[in-house]
Order: C-alpha cells, then structure tokens, then sequence
C-alpha cells in the first residue's frame, strides 16, 4: 500500500499534468485559424494596337517658266470641213511668274481653204501666220490651260517648266469678192491638231 508520503506526490503531479493538459487546449483554441482569401480574377487592362498609317505623296503642281516662248510643230488629227494644210507651228509667250499665257501664234503652211457658193468655187491658199494677243491671259491651273479665242480652241499640259503638249482646233473667218464685186464672209475649218512644244 501506498504511505501517505507516495499519495501526496501522485496528487501534486495528477494536478500539474491537469494544468498542462488545460493550459495546452487552452492555448490551441485561442490560436486564430487563419484566413483563406478567395481567389479573384482581374482582368488586365487592354493593350493599344499602333496601326501604320500609309504615307501618301503629294505631287505638286507644275509651274511654267516665266517670260518664256514656247515652240513646237504641229500635226494634223482630225482633218477640217472645208480647209486643210500640209504642216504647222504653235508658240505662246507665258508672264513672268509662269501662272498665264500672255500671247499665241500658229502657222499654217500650205494652207488651203474652199469656199463654195451657189454660183462659183472659191479657194484660198498659202502659208499663214497668225498672233493673237491677250487683253486677259489664259491662267495656267495645276499645270493646265485651255484657250478658246477668236475660233481658236487650245488644251495644253505643262511636263516640265520647259516642256508642253496638246491640240489646238483652228477656225478662222475669210472675206472674198463674190460677183458683182460683192465682199462675202466665211469660215475656214482647218481641223484639229496636237502640237509639242519647248523653251526656245
């Protein structure tokens, strides 16, 4: 049998191994459970996307030479009613900034024209050259000018300050003696032609 020395010590030491039993659940319930954050999806912010723009060339418009004849030969396209010449020569005089055209000449060489009445054939021939001079000059636009003066019709392209090409259409306005001694007007068509035309 235990004396009574034994059985206090195996109370002392149930006691203390009580307290250490309590102190440890006391300590494992106070001991904060930790936290599970839920997991979130942020979406990331959209990227801007750089496209190229094309470049684009911009031609500039051609200006002629100022204070300058041009010169050049002619050849028939398209033949007239009634008139008709073997060859010919265009020249126009541009201003002094190249924006107009001041002046135009044309020769017809070999020219032939036929006037036909109820009565009599009347025809004119021989080599002609005619100026025409403009009170208002011909603007050249984005390197084009169109002329229509006096029954003469002219397109023009400049390619270079120096360089030209179009058509020109000539119609003039003859007078003839018709019997008895009779002045008569009429009009000679001498078609259509296109002409090339540089810096003299």
């Amino acid at each position: 049998m235990l004396n009574k020395r034994t059985m206090i010590y195996v109370c002392v030491f149930s006691i203390v191994m009580v307290s250490i039993a309590c102190s440890t659940l006391s300590t494992l319930s106070s001991t904060p459970t930790p936290e599970i954050l839920a997991a979130t999806n942020t979406p990331l912010p959209p990227t801007a996307t750089l496209t190229p723009i094309p470049l684009t060339a911009t031609l500039l418009p051609i200006i002629a030479q100022g204070n300058a004849t041009f010169l050049g030969q002619m050849e028939n396209s398209k033949d007239g009613d009634n008139a008709s010449a073997v060859k010919g020569e265009i020249e126009f005089v541009t201003s002094a900034d190249g924006t107009s055209i001041e002046s135009l000449s044309y020769s017809l060489v070999e020219g032939k024209c036929t006037y036909v009445s109820d009565s009599s054939t009347t025809t004119i021939t021989g080599s002609s050259k005619s100026t025409l001079y403009f009170n208002k000059p011909f603007a050249i636009t984005d390197g084009k000018f169109s002329i229509d003066f006096m029954g003469i019709r002219v397109k023009g392209t400049l390619h270079s300050p120096s360089e030209a090409s179009g058509e020109i259409t000539i119609t003039t306005e003859e007078t003839i003696q018709v019997p008895p001694s009779v002045p008569k007007k009429f009009t000679c068509d001498y078609g259509t032609w296109i002409w090339d035309a540089r810096v003299e």
